[in-house]
């Protein structure tokens, strides 16, 4: 049978599939720094895809949840790392796990506990939703779907910074939540950073990691790729016990890469060498000294942190090795 379709039909459907496209969209941090407001809409659940390696999401008004599934163009093992800063609220982040708990067997179905607790999530039933993604293939669909929540850390201003090791062809799905608290007054903002970095089978897993030495092949790729590179000294370092990071101050002689001018620049004006700041583990031990070294690093979670640190003479021998121009 042949169907006709009227100027008034074709333009409901042309509506129809307008929604359609952008309420899935809206779902995508594309931008790897994205935005959230609560002003006009308290106590709401928002849900949003990060598919960045790294990123920021600002939470304006910040007031209810967000889930947050995290699937980064990773195509393997990798490590999420994140941490947040709370304004004028409380923040709880989570980790959606598909069972209880162990530890959570007094826990029920959408009750919070200290513990863990549990929320089912339907487009027309329960907590107030927006942009969540439907099980099925219809995003208006009214399925349901149950999942158990894992505290992972609560924080009041800036927290210390966490890591997740996920699976390969899995998401890391988190739940952020607020509360107010005695005392904090103004309108509340949450500030989530996040940094991936991919696992490989020969990739460390102990925690001391980050303060191992680089190889050769480390080294050379650390210089191509990173963020920034300087030949210096560390004249400085002090430790910040309540996140387990110490900051180097570094004097750079000769800044051969930096991809923002901020990163090191002149204090005073008769400075012969420009100034920045790293921060890593306290536990890798660092201290100042004279030593002339090549020092990479990248921007990760709103501060620089080395990648690769190598004195002077090593560098030079291995130099001639490079296959890229900075």
């Amino acid at each position: 049978m042949k169907m006709t379709w009227s100027v008034r039909q074709l333009l409901a459907l042309l509506t129809l599939m307008t929604t359609l496209a952008v309420s899935v969209s809206r779902q995508v941090c594309e931008h790897c720094n994205c935005q959230i407001s609560s002003a006009e809409d308290a106590q709401a659940v928002y849900s949003m895809s990060l598919v960045c390696n790294a990123g920021t999401i600002t939470w304006f008004g910040a007031d209810g949840g967000v889930r947050l599934e995290l699937t980064p163009f990773v195509h393997s093992h990798f490590r999420a790392c994140f941490m947040a800063e709370a304004i004028n609220t409380q923040l709880k982040i989570s980790r959606e796990v598909a069972h209880k708990p162990a530890s959570s067997s007094s826990s029920t179905p959408s009750q919070s506990s200290s513990s863990s607790s549990s929320l089912s999530f339907s487009p027309r039933l329960g907590y107030k939703l927006r942009q969540l993604r439907a099980d099925s293939e219809d995003p208006f669909s009214g399925g349901e779907s149950e999942f158990w929540l894992e505290p992972l850390l609560t924080a009041s201003g800036k927290s210390r910074e966490f890591c997740q090791d996920v699976g390969p062809g899995r998401p890391l799905m988190l739940f952020l939540e607020t509360a107010s608290a005695q005392g904090m007054h103004g309108v509340p903002k949450v500030k989530f950073h996040y940094d991936v970095r991919k696992l490989t089978p020969e990739s460390p897993q102990d925690p001391m990691d980050e303060c191992r030495p680089c190889n050769t092949e480390e080294i050379l790729d650390s210089y191509c790729s990173s963020d920034f590179v300087v030949l210096g000294q560390m004249t400085a370092a002090s430790s910040d016990p309540s996140r387990d990071r110490s900051d180097i101050t570094v004097a750079a002689k000769q800044v051969i890469h930096q991809r923002e001018p901020h990163f090191f620049h002149r204090v005073k004006r008769s400075d012969p060498h420009l100034t920045g700041h790293v921060t890593v583990s306290s536990q890798c031990g660092l201290r100042p000294g004279s030593a002339d070294m090549l020092m990479t690093g990248k921007l990760r979670l709103t501060a620089l942190s080395f990648t690769c640190v190598t004195y002077l003479h090593e560098w030079r021998r291995i130099q001639h090795l490079l296959e890229c121009e900075r």
